[in-house]
């Protein structure tokens, strides 16, 4: 019986989960967990590796968390059709996946 009420563990591990959809237009939700209050930070840069976005730069909570990228850079410009990298930093880990934006 699936009861929604019910207190999820907390995460013992930090990870980067999933990033959905990939490739994606004109959003992506980008899913991570992390087991202890600290600051987390997620980039995104581009295949050349320049820098397009800072997305987070805040002290969150111990849980599950997602977060939406709309394909915007850090002028609120769309980027161009592409494969960009997601890195998140959390507690001097360091974790990257790829995602495609799409026109």
């Amino acid at each position: 019986v699936y009861n929604s009420m019910a207190i999820k563990p907390l995460p013992e591990e930090f990870t980067l989960g999933n990033i959905y959809p990939n490739p994606f237009n004109p959003s992506t939700t980008i899913e991570f967990a992390i087991p202890d209050e600290n600051i987390v930070m997620i980039d995104i840069y581009n295949l050349r590796g320049q820098h397009i976005l800072n997305l987070l730069n805040t002290s969150i909570n111990p849980g599950y968390h997602s977060v939406v990228w709309s394909g915007l850079d850090n002028s609120s410009r769309l980027v161009p059709a592409g494969i960009y990298f997601v890195n998140i930093e959390f507690s001097n880990q360091l974790m990257t996946k790829k995602v495609t934006f799409l026109k």
